[in-house]
């Protein structure tokens, strides 16, 4: 029964870790999206034609770093996979040579 107890914790942690991942994940693209629009409306409000190219650089190279190119929403929110290894190493006595090991 300990060892589903662990595994019910350790869902819970992995649960967690994706809800944080998902909240960080929506304020990085929001910070992105506004700093898009902040640029894009200073271009419009731009008379000077050197000032709009400048502008038009700076979003094309903020367009390269799209938090959504290399933030991934992770899909399987509701049932996570993963899986455990539990390994128990046998004791060792001098001379023994090779131990064997019990997988849990």
């Amino acid at each position: 029964m300990e060892i589903v107890q662990q595994d019910i914790k350790r869902l819970d942690r992995v649960r967690e870790a994706i809800e944080r991942y998902a909240v960080d994940r929506l304020q990085t693209i929001g910070r992105h999206e506004a700093y898009t629009k902040e640029l894009e409306q200073q271009r419009l409000n731009s008379v000077d034609w050197r000032e709009k190219n400048d502008l038009v650089e700076k979003l094309i190279e903020h367009g390269h770093h799209s938090p959504r190119k290399y933030l991934h929403e992770f899909t399987q929110q509701a049932s996570p996979y993963f899986g455990i290894l539990g390994i128990q190493e046998v004791p060792r006595s001098p001379g023994s040579g090779l131990q064997s090991c019990n997988l849990s």
